[in-house]
């Protein structure tokens, strides 16, 4: 693993560093209602850090948030993250090609189930 230094800023448990290529990206710490930490990383400013963030402990408090850990997670929520993540990344017509599969494929056999993770 590289030996990444993160470095403290003014929000409490949000903290910077550099990736290799030396672009400041953004990470931030919480605990969950078990008392696990839970981490996320990659943001590319301080405001998306601090919107994620307030969004997870918002989740966390309404008891919404299910780790993959916690075997509450189903193979649908497993889905709509999966679908929000490519959303931005794929042209329309991919992604209802990706929709139609889940639909005609996926969801009427497993959308129930729990994640194997």
């Amino acid at each position: 693993m590289s030996d990444v230094r993160e470095r403290k800023t003014r929000y409490p448990g949000i903290y910077e560093y550099d990736t290799r290529l030396g672009v400041t990206r953004y990470l931030f710490r919480i605990r969950d209602r078990e008392g696990k930490s839970i981490k996320r990383r990659g943001f590319t400013s301080m405001a998306r850090a601090r919107e994620a963030r307030s969004e997870l402990e918002a989740e966390i408090r309404s008891g919404s948030y299910a780790s993959m850990s916690s075997g509450r997670v189903t193979v649908a929520l497993c889905w709509e993250h999966y679908r929000d993540s490519k959303s931005t990344r794929l042209k329309p017509s991919s992604l209802s090609s990706l929709e139609r599969s889940w639909a005609s494929y996926v969801e009427p056999r497993w959308e129930g189930s729990r994640s194997l993770r």
